[in-house]
């Protein structure tokens, strides 16, 4: 109630990468070599890579949905929020 939702979202276990992204609504990879994150208007769902980066096999099956968050690197916990921000903030 305190972030205004009315329905708690699923939450699922850890999944492999493949099952996670097949289940995932608009799935968006991130990754330096994508496109800027601007702001959503629908809903989506945003993968955060792990520490090391993607693997070849999980870049190839996201490879037409990739955006970037900048050229840095940045820790799992920062690049969330960073996304969040970009994903949610208002449009341009």
């Amino acid at each position: 109630m305190l972030a205004g939702r009315l329905v708690v979202p699923e939450v699922v276990g850890p999944l492999p990468f493949q099952a996670a992204w097949e289940r995932a609504y608009e799935p968006w990879l991130l990754d330096r070599s994508g496109r800027a994150l601007t702001p959503f208007v629908d809903d989506a769902t945003l993968f955060i890579g792990p520490e090391g980066g993607w693997s070849p096999e999980e870049l190839n099956l996201g490879s037409d949905r990739v955006l970037s968050l900048g050229p840095r690197n940045l820790r799992a916990d920062t690049a969330a929020l960073v996304a969040l921000a970009l994903a949610l903030g208002p449009s341009q």
